[in-house]
């Protein structure tokens, strides 16, 4: 909210110091009338609105110490901040303060209006006091000292600017100020802009009068006139002698412009001509104005794209061939007849088996029950036009008994890969899967009607046995509170020193830390490192050991052993060789995961064979750095090539080490001479 309001503060600050320096003296009126409102319906809109980035998050490197490890963070305690509840009560106290003087303002016009006489003349109302008032205008009420009114003592000239007001509703515009200065009354910017509004009021009733072919000097000896006697009106009302902006504070009343100055601001505004050249080319800077806010207050939004995950499951299904399992298994939405859709897939999986060899029929129970749900569904004029309905034998009979003695080997169930699996993992076990799921078909012999004999192949569904694949990871959110545009903070990237959260950069450098607002933090990661290091160590070397411990000492330490890990990992080298690595809590002891999820431990030598098939892969070897493979082609006498212009093996080095960002390919060429594409735009590898 405070980010909004200084956003809305500044904005409209730009446009009035483009208005008071550029369009305020010009004479083009009308088209400041409405510059001046659109300025505060911008100013209080542009900040509101949100640009949006979707950008791609590389995976966060993780500590294999050879053992699935989880983390949680520590919650921490929070002190009640009651500054937010101070300050929202003074804003509030302020909204109903200056609510009540609008409202007591606005009730007081309307008291005048019903309690005098009144004149009408066309669609101008003439309400007549007997308190020695300034003339000025409310909507259609124009009010007049009623001795003078009645004596003719107000000249003509008066009575045009003030119907000139009435006619243009300029009391619209006063009514739309006042209603956001109740709402933004801390704000200063809305009182100068509250008073430009009505000056340029007077500027068009000036205009008008002058229209009407009143000499010049004639009216503005009126003004003088007027500007000097009088009470003042009501600050809604527009009055022929406006011309500056009073405050009352603690019941004396202050003047912010100098009457007389006003006044003479008038009558240089009266003699001024502005081209139709000029006018436009004021209203065309206001392009660029318009830009500059809008990019330097809106709202910057970064979504993190989510990640493909490859399934590796289909839906489930039950075993049989029962109308009830299907009724269950495909409830749904009930319809008049299928769609085109529905019926294109009918169509082609009864083909697909009706085109079968007569003297063999495979049967996938998950195709069968998808058919009888498809076929019910269509009218009967679909299933006229559609594949007729394949003539599925009867269901298989029970499997023979196993033979006392015999025994038979099966496959396991493949065992679900870890949350964290990697590509090859997940690849192994759609094997698995496949592997298992063909170990359970079966053959029988079946009788037609005709008395031939088939032989039925059963494919079955047994994915109801199979566990389910790891859930996809969370995208990771990008932390709304950062200012800094230089750097891109995630929500869970960041350690913990003393209770506070110093966030790492997704984007920038990784060896700096961040308060949640971007504002770098300068304190030394060394020695906060070796602060929490010393507690680590102290925390693990207390009895029991680790695997002993409570859930709750458990969390505390795996809390310090994550920002240990993240603190030295993110380390220039030169700052690792004054620390120690942080060793796993569970050392020597392994962690091991049974399929239903139970977690237990032992030690290397304790490992029994079944125990080692739950152990993770080994880690892959870490890739070789773009620098180190630049030399080993350097070696190999390898061409080099940077954005497609030929470059020696010592340029493309240092172009390298200058950003070390750029993304490199290799190809071996027919003489068996290696080329390096060395380019900052994205390289496509076609399989």
């Amino acid at each position: 909210m405070l980010f909004y309001l200084l956003k809305s503060a500044a904005c409209l600050a730009i446009f009035m110091v483009f208005y008071k320096y550029i369009l305020e003296k010009e004479n083009m009126h009308v088209f400041k009338r409405y510059y001046l409102l659109g300025a505060l319906v911008l100013a209080f809109t542009i900040p509101l609105v949100t640009f949006t980035e979707y950008i791609e998050v590389i995976a966060t490197p993780e500590i294999n110490e050879g053992a699935v490890h989880y983390i949680q963070n520590v919650p921490q305690i929070e002190q009640t901040n009651y500054l937010p509840l101070i300050l929202w009560s003074i804003y509030s106290l302020g909204v109903v303060l200056f609510g009540i003087k609008f409202l007591l303002n606005l009730f007081k016009i309307i008291f005048k209006i019903n309690r005098n006489p009144k004149k009408k003349s066309n669609h101008i109302v003439h309400v007549l006091l007997s308190d020695m008032i300034t003339p000025h205008t409310f909507f259609k009420y124009i009010f007049l000292n009623k001795q003078k009114f009645e004596n003719k003592e107000i000249p003509q000239e008066v009575f045009w600017h003030e119907e000139a007001h009435a006619i243009q509703n300029h009391s619209i515009d006063v009514l739309f100020v006042e209603l956001l200065q109740v709402i933004f009354w801390f704000n200063p910017i809305i009182y100068f802009t509250k008073h430009s509004i009505k000056m340029n009021h007077e500027y068009l009733a000036d205009r008008a009068v002058l229209n009407k072919g009143v000499n010049a000097t004639n009216y503005q000896h009126i003004l003088l006139a007027f500007s000097s006697n009088a009470s003042t009106p009501i600050g809604m009302a527009n009055a022929i002698n406006y011309s500056s902006i009073r405050l009352k504070v603690f019941g004396k009343q202050i003047t912010l412009f100098n009457a007389f100055g006003q006044i003479k601001k008038r009558f240089t505004v009266m003699k001024t001509h502005t081209t139709k050249q000029k006018v436009w080319l004021k209203s065309l800077v206001l392009l660029p104005l318009l830009a500059l806010t809008l990019y330097g207050f809106s709202e910057k939004k970064e979504i993190v794209k989510e990640a493909t995950v490859i399934e590796t499951s289909q839906n489930k299904v039950s075993l049989g061939l029962s109308e009830t399992s299907e009724q269950k298994m495909y409830s749904e939405t009930p319809q008049q007849k299928a769609t085109a859709e529905e019926v294109a897939e009918y169509n082609k999986l009864a083909k697909q088996i009706n085109s079968q060899p007569p003297n063999k029929t495979v049967i996938r129970l998950k195709d069968v029950k998808r058919l009888r749900v498809l076929y019910d569904k269509m009218s009967k004029e679909q299933q006229a036009n559609a594949e007729p309905m394949p003539n599925f034998p009867p269901p298989p009979p029970p499997p023979p008994p196993v033979a006392a003695g015999t025994t038979i080997k099966r496959l396991p169930l493949p065992a679900p890969p870890p949350p964290n699996a990697t590509a090859e993992q997940l690849k192994s076990y759609e094997k698995a899967v496949q592997d298992y799921k063909a170990e359970q078909n079966y053959t029988y012999k079946h009788k037609t009607k005709e008395g031939k004999e088939v032989e039925v192949l059963v494919i079955p569904d047994v994915q109801d046995h199979l566990p389910p694949p790891p859930p996809p990871p969370n995208a990771p959110k990008v932390l709304k509170t950062n200012t800094n545009k230089k750097i891109v903070l995630l929500e869970d990237w960041y350690i913990t020193i003393n209770n506070k959260r110093h966030y790492y950069p997704y984007k920038g450098d990784q060896s700096k830390y961040y308060d949640q607002y971007g504002k770098e933090i300068t304190s030394s990661i060394v020695n906060e490192y070796k602060k929490k290091y010393d507690l680590f160590e102290k925390l693990i070397n207390e009895e029991p050991h680790y695997i002993h411990k409570t859930e709750k000492e458990k969390k505390a330490i795996d809390h310090l052993f994550s920002d240990l890990g993240g603190m030295y990992f993110r380390m220039p080298k030169t700052d690792r060789t004054r620390v120690v690595k942080p060793i796993n809590p569970i050392s020597p002891y392994i962690m091991l995961i049974k399929t239903n999820g139970e977690i237990y431990y032992k030690l290397k030598s304790e490992l029994t064979d079944k125990d080692r098939e739950l152990l993770p892969p080994p880690p892959p070897p870490p890739p070789v750095s773009p620098l180190v493979h630049i030399e080993n082609m350097a070696k190999k006498n390898a061409l080099f090539f940077y954005e497609g212009k030929a470059v020696t093996s010592g340029e493309a080095i240092r172009i390298l080490k200058s950003d070390i960002s750029l993304n490199i390919s290799t190809t071996q060429s027919n003489t068996n001479q290696p080329k390096v594409n060395i380019t900052k735009d994205p390289i496509i590898i076609n399989d």
